[in-house]
């Protein structure tokens, strides 16, 4: 019989739900329970679009067949994860600095005419690869995900349209960290301590 505490509906963390840093910064190892939790050397990539965010790991495998044509033996081929999120906070210097790099964008600060204004290059410079974080919770229920090194690897289309905010959807990928995984997760299976 299955149990409702172990159910999990997603929500942002004091709205917060991706944190992105350069290799080497320190990253949380317990689930993140506030966005103060996250070290500041990883910025706060603002508000995430209604899908939230989609989690993907992919393992592919070639099949060994056997003299009579039977399966024998599966070989792994693939292996590797890949998160996607659409930001709605589209003129945050940091949001910006994450899909195009950080060497693209250049800030002006607000004068006493206009306000803050930004350039952003678009090139095919590849982007940096850097530490990522992912946080969300459900009632007293966390979940975190930590990518030490990872790579936006992919911007969607979007658009600029008068019915709806315009969102940058990011995919970024996973590469091995110091201890041979990909993504470290840590979480709540029920979020309810002891009396």
């Amino acid at each position: 019989m299955g149990n409702v505490q172990h159910a999990f509906v997603a929500q942002s963390i004091d709205g917060g739900v991706y944190w992105r840093g350069p290799l080497g910064a320190t990253l949380p190892t317990e689930p993140v329970e506030e966005a103060s939790d996250v070290n500041a050397s990883l910025k706060d990539q603002g508000t995430a679009a209604k899908d939230g965010l989609s989690v993907g790991i992919t393992r592919t495998s070639n099949d060994v067949q056997d003299f009579d044509g039977g399966l024998y033996i599966d070989i792994q081929t693939e292996y590797n994860g890949t998160f996607k999120i659409k930001l709605l906070d589209v003129d945050s210097a940091e949001v910006k600095k994450t899909a195009f790099g950080d060497a693209n964008v250049t800030v002006t600060p607000a004068t006493a005419t206009k306000g803050a204004r930004y350039h952003v290059k678009h090139n095919s410079a590849q982007l940096p690869i850097g530490a990522h974080v992912f946080a969300c919770k459900y009632g007293n229920k966390y979940k975190t995900w930590v990518i030490e090194k990872g790579r936006v690897s992919e911007i969607a289309e979007f658009k600029a349209e008068s019915q709806d905010a315009m969102g940058l959807e990011l995919t970024i990928k996973a590469f091995r960290n110091a201890a041979g995984n990909y993504v470290e997760e840590y979480g709540d299976i029920d979020g309810v301590p002891t009396s």
